[in-house]
């Protein structure tokens, strides 16, 4: 199994409002030269068990999904910490230094993790191997179709293709960049990570066992996403042409692959809430269209959509796109509480 390497992030810098200027311009040139070393350096020292690897993730669902994947004695640390929104993260001088350290970076794409693609240019030909979900997906920013096919260099299986029901980024405005909370899509990631991290070991002459233990974890994985899509299928199975409404754009993917609506998102990443006219006018709205529930998220304010669900006379509930490092927990509680609110909901949708 791999272990989990999280050393604790560092504290922010202050300086005394007495010291001398001359005092804090060289206290800020040494952190800046320290950081400038941390990224130059070629590598770190190899992990003490044969075939081990470093690898950095960008968000806690990314090291669920990767972490089981990988040989005995490999450790893998989220950028993210559990609790905390991707959208708008700024790397710390550790987060760099963990980048410039790791064999494989892994990450989400399609603009979601601005800050670790910096990171990885201005290292050029010494940046780590680098295992972009969205690219290996196939999913991108084609203007044409919304979608990009190019793979620049990875080797693609097809296997994101299996069920999509035409579903992909059409029908959600920009690209939704939430990947990982469409079970179908995850599946397809995994055996294109196993794929990824099997090759990697094969190009550092890794011992049979290391190659043998990632192929067992990927099948196990795999296994395990199946039955949460089993699970979503089954428990939603009753709720096909729900209506719902969101915190953030964050559920569409989820929601078209489980015959749910999301009929209205409640506000943009670090928007404003509405004025309390707005938000009586867009609870009538939801009255209007029969929408079954509402959905906050734990990393934003829940005051509208607490709000608009009470004008509305719906449920009111939470989701959570990130969680921490346990995928499989992750979905499962975003299930259960979909099914309780609209189990709530069914009879005045005359469903129950």
């Amino acid at each position: 199994m791999s272990s989990t390497n999280r050393p604790p992030r560092p504290a922010a810098l202050t300086l005394a409002p007495l010291a001398p200027l001359a005092a804090a311009l060289a206290a800020f040139a040494l952190l800046l030269g320290s950081c400038g070393r941390q990224d130059d350096r070629p590598s770190a020292d190899p992990l003490p068990t044969p075939g081990a690897i470093r690898v950095v993730v960008t968000i806690p669902p990314l090291e669920g999904l990767i972490a089981p994947l990988l040989p005995d004695g490999s450790q893998v640390r989220a950028l993210l910490p559990p609790g905390a929104s991707p959208h708008g993260y700024e790397l710390t001088p550790d987060d760099a230094a963990a980048l410039a350290r790791a064999d494989l970076v892994v990450y989400v794409g399609l603009g979601l993790e601005p800050g670790v693609m910096r990171s990885l240019a201005r290292r050029g030909k010494a940046a780590p191997t680098q295992l972009c979900m969205a690219e290996v997906l196939g999913i991108g920013t084609d203007p044409s179709d919304g979608h990009d096919h190019s793979h620049h260099g990875h080797t693609h299986h097809d296997h994101a293709h299996d069920d999509h029901e035409g579903h992909e980024d059409h029908a959600h405005g920009p690209i939704d960049e939430h990947l990982w909370l469409d079970p179908v899509l995850v599946a397809a990631f995994v055996a294109e990570a196993g794929d990824a991290i099997t090759g990697l070991l094969r190009e550092r002459r890794a011992p049979a066992e290391a190659l043998e233990a990632v192929e067992r974890g990927t099948a196990s994985l795999r296994a395990r996403v199946a039955d949460v899509d089993a699970a979503y299928r089954d428990r939603l199975s009753a709720h096909r042409g729900a209506k719902i409404v969101t915190q953030h754009a964050a559920w569409g993917r989820l929601a078209d692959r489980y015959g749910l609506v999301v009929a209205r998102v409640v506000m943009p990443v670090e928007a404003n809430d509405p004025s309390p006219a707005d938000a009586a006018a867009a609870a009538e709205a939801l009255k209007r269209e029969g929408v079954a529930a509402v959905f906050s998220e734990p990393q934003l304010s829940r005051t509208t959509a607490e709000r608009l669900a009470r004008l509305a006379g719906v449920p009111f509930g939470e989701l959570d796109p990130v969680g921490d490092t346990d995928w499989v927990r992750l979905m499962m509680r975003n299930l259960d509480e979909l099914k309780s609110k609209l189990t709530e909901s069914a009879p005045a949708r005359g469903q129950g």
